[in-house]
């Protein structure tokens, strides 16, 4: 959440601007003579209740017909984010690796992700 901190004149002629600015995550502290005496915030959201059927009539038979090969066949592609000890594991053929996720690395149709931050455990030593 961003903190703007103004001066209660600014806060005389930007009133709407600070409330919009409010309603959309940042607190506000008006501040007299520099010193900050009240602080604006975000409404909490009202949580909704869940309620079963609120999509009754909304989802047509077809939904749930078998897919076809082609849309089957997108969807059993995986996106792995490795962390760092599995990465490491799979450049040193380490046997702690298992064989179940060395067969999901080695899938080509995987996509693989490596956060940036284990390129700098491995750097520092933190591995």
């Amino acid at each position: 959440m961003t903190e703007l901190i103004v001066n209660v004149h600014e806060t005389k002629m930007d009133l709407s601007l600070l409330l919009e600015k409010a309603r959309v995550g940042h607190e506000i502290i008006f501040a007299e003579a520099g010193k900050p005496c009240a602080r604006l915030t975000p409404m909490a959201r009202p949580r909704s209740e869940r309620q079963p059927g609120r999509l009754g009539g909304r989802v047509d038979d077809a939904f749930f017909d078998p897919l076809g090969d082609d849309e089957l066949n997108a969807w059993e592609a995986m996106r792995v984010l490795l962390d760092t000890h599995a990465l490491f594991w799979w450049f040193t053929d380490d046997d702690r690796l298992s064989e179940a996720a060395r067969e999901i690395i080695a899938n080509e149709e995987n996509e693989i992700f490596v956060s940036a931050a284990s390129a700098w455990e491995i750097a520092t030593g933190q591995l």
